[in-house]
């Protein structure tokens, strides 16, 4: 893995911290640090000009990679520039990082870090030891790791190979990779999968705005198609437009029943909808 170091980190070493992480927060160790004139030092680590520490810590939780070039080091955003813009961002020191596509963050982070977020999603399906699962949207995979620690079988699909890439640099998706992982569009995939195979079923997609075939009522179809009699699905659906009196779980209810689900219900505490097969 490599050497990752967040803007926390960054001040952190500036401030003559010791106890330091370079996975991002997902373990700490001791560390001397050292001024020497212009330049910090981290034992074994790195050597770096304190202007080129300083400059990288006020990009608040921006994420970076450690690297050396002979016996220069220096630091490089992690951030993928295609068709849009992808990084990783650590919302707080030590907590699980999420990813930001052009502006937009990709989990709920007010109140609460990703993972708890990811933690509350998965209980909300009651996922018992064997059982079948698929996590739709993966991303970085928080749902996927703890549908894996609930003893699920899992799959995961996620559609931008970019998402992906992120998600094999960032340190606090390393579990992810026990999972069955496929670089797949959901809406196209589920049609290739055979009837009743999981037992639960994870939704958490982006936006409507973003991804309307994934609140169809053509999507919804195939994934009561896909869940065992008795299985249950979760649908994260966030609250868009609620200050403008937009409630778009209604239309998301609506469209579930319609596909045949049954006792489908709000989920406040996530911002979500669980639906039944009965």
């Amino acid at each position: 893995m490599p050497l990752l170091l967040s803007s926390w980190e960054i001040e952190a070493i500036l401030k003559g911290e010791t106890r330091l992480s370079f996975d991002l927060g997902v373990t700490y160790d001791e560390y001397e640090v050292v001024q020497k004139g212009s330049v910090i030092c981290v034992e074994s680590v790195f050597c770096m000009p304190i202007s080129v520490l300083k400059r990288a810590s006020r990009r608040t939780g921006r994420v970076y990679e450690l690297l050396q070039k002979e016996d220069r080091y220096f630091l490089r955003h992690v951030a993928i520039r295609d068709r849009r813009f992808y990084q990783l961002v650590q919302p707080e020191r030590g907590k699980p990082t999420t990813i930001e596509i052009d502006g937009i963050h990709m989990h709920r982070i007010k109140g609460m870090d990703p993972y708890t977020d990811a933690r509350l999603k998965v209980r909300t399906l009651s996922v018992k030891r064997g059982m079948a699962a698929w996590d739709t949207c993966g991303g970085l995979g928080y749902t996927t790791i703890f549908l894996l620690r609930s003893g699920a079988q899992v799959l995961t699909t996620e559609k931008d190979p970019n998402v992906l890439k992120l998600a094999r640099i960032n340190p606090w998706s390393r579990e992810m990779w026990r999972a069955d992982v496929r670089n797949a569009n959901a809406f196209y995939f589920a049609k290739k999968l055979p009837d009743e195979s999981f037992h639960r079923v994870l939704h958490d997609p982006p936006r409507f705005s973003l991804a309307g075939e994934l609140y169809s009522l053509e999507f919804y179809r195939e994934l009561f198609r896909v869940l065992k009699p008795g299985g249950a699905l979760y649908h994260y659906t966030g609250s868009p437009g609620r200050k403008r009196g937009k409630d778009i779980q209604r239309g998301v209810i609506r469209r579930l029943l319609q596909a045949g689900f049954r006792y489908v219900r709000r989920e406040p505490r996530t911002e979500g909808v669980i639906a039944f097969k009965e």
